[in-house]
């Protein structure tokens, strides 16, 4: 079964952003977009659609996303030369005696000289996603990189959580920002926005009571997806003359368990934190 995809809502001020950066790196310089935003509002969809709108470009598209416990640090570096389809650069192509941080100078200088060859014969989008995991050899490849190769047709979009992550990797974002990355900061959902997510999942535009509720899950994207399943999965919703309506007023099973399953995922110090405010957000739907 096909996993459900909905549409992207809410952010066209962002797509155009990146727009006009693929289009100003197409032409010929270098660019960097970092993109912040808390669990669930939409980084990697924003960056699934950056692919897409890069390829309708010709670009040559290369994507890494850095995970928990990784043992190698320029992983997502790596996955984004090596495992696209086709991919940006051949592997074997790497120096083996420089394939390892022991040697990260020279190793970024062979990482280098494989993207400029793919810049030569087309532009090259580089996305790296969840860099607030990323270990220090990669916050220095964001240091370097992209200001080497800022003469030449490569974008790079890197997605961060704020606020998270070594100082290093919060240094190295900060450092591009100063140097001219332009900076997208994911918000919650505006009201019409949530009314097409509603829309969208539930095949039919939701009355004024349901979205009231909905606001509850405070703008989340990736919530209120699952807000708006989870009332089908739970039969709190029917649906009369086109429009849906609440039948029961309690938060759905799946929201209260995609909150833990999140939280099992994080950081025990980060997961302390956040079951405080997963359970004060039940409480809030409750009252």
């Amino acid at each position: 079964m096909t996993p459900f995809r909905p549409s992207l809502r809410g952010r066209a001020q962002e797509l155009g952003v990146i727009r006009r950066k693929l289009s100003q790196v197409r032409a010929g310089t270098g660019g960097v977009i970092v993109v912040e935003g808390s669990a669930g509002l939409g980084k990697t969809r924003l960056l699934d659609e950056c692919v897409s709108m890069a390829g309708e470009l010709s670009f040559l598209v290369g994507r890494g996303a850095t995970e928990t416990g990784r043992v190698i640090e320029l992983g997502a570096l790596f996955d984004a030369l090596f495992e696209g389809d086709p991919p940006l650069a051949d592997r074997r192509a790497l120096n083996d005696v420089h394939a390892s941080s022991e040697f990260l100078f020279w190793l970024l200088q062979d990482v280098q000289s494989l993207i400029e060859e793919a810049a030569l014969k087309n532009p090259v989008l580089i996305c790296l996603d969840d860099l607030h995991w990323a270990q220090t050899s990669l916050s220095l490849a964001m240091r370097q990189l992209p200001a080497r190769l800022s003469s030449l047709p490569v974008a790079w979009v890197m997605a961060f959580r704020p606020d998270q992550g070594l100082a290093q990797m919060q240094q190295a974002k900060a450092e591009l920002i100063e140097s001219g990355a332009e900076l997208i900061r994911l918000g919650p959902l505006d009201r019409a926005a949530v009314a097409e997510v509603a829309t969208d999942v539930l095949g039919v535009a939701a009355d004024a009571e349901l979205l009231q509720k909905a606001d509850r899950v405070q703008g989340n994207p990736f919530l209120l997806v699952e807000f708006f399943r989870g009332l089908q999965d739970d039969l709190l919703v029917s649906f009369d003359s086109g429009r849906a309506t609440l039948v029961e007023d309690r938060l759905p099973h799946r929201v209260s368990d995609s909150m833990r399953g999140r939280l099992a995922r994080m950081s025990p110090a980060c997961a302390r934190g956040r079951d405080v405010r997963v359970g004060a957000r039940a409480q809030v739907y409750r009252s």
